[in-house]
């Protein structure tokens, strides 16, 4: 189990929106809400390879039945997303101090201009 929430539903948008080789993901046992598995079933759909989606066990299995004509594999893709449960994402809270966080945001400023990501991240401050 883990405490993958709606959030990183959005992370695996892109994908089950662009692989045409994934067979399976398995998501069970998390914290996504409905809104979560509703936005990997919409990547799914949106996926050039993919003809239909079907819901099962309440919409908490989708199957992604490859095009014939367009995709290499032709296997289902299965996204399993049972016994998720979104009050988990509450028991999983994680305290920062101060100086933890501004280390974090400092670490993440230098792996983002090593990057060539952008420059000052909004609400650091030098010094």
């Amino acid at each position: 189990d883990n405490y993958l929430g709606d959030a990183s539903a959005s992370s695996l948008k892109e994908l089950v929106s662009r692989s045409q080789g994934l067979r399976l993901l398995d998501l069970r046992g998390n914290s996504m809400s409905s809104a979560g598995i509703a936005t990997l079933k919409s990547a799914a759909l949106a996926n050039k390879c993919v003809d239909r989606v079907e819901s099962r066990n309440d919409g908490m299995v989708l199957i992604a039945h490859k095009d014939v004509d367009t995709a290499t594999d032709k296997e289902p893709l299965i996204i399993d997303c049972r016994h998720n449960d979104v009050k988990k994402a509450d028991k999983a809270q994680i305290y920062l101090n101060r100086a933890s966080c501004e280390k974090l945001l400092e670490d993440i400023g230098k792996w983002t201009r090593k990057r060539g990501v952008g420059g000052e991240l909004e609400g650091t401050t030098k010094g």
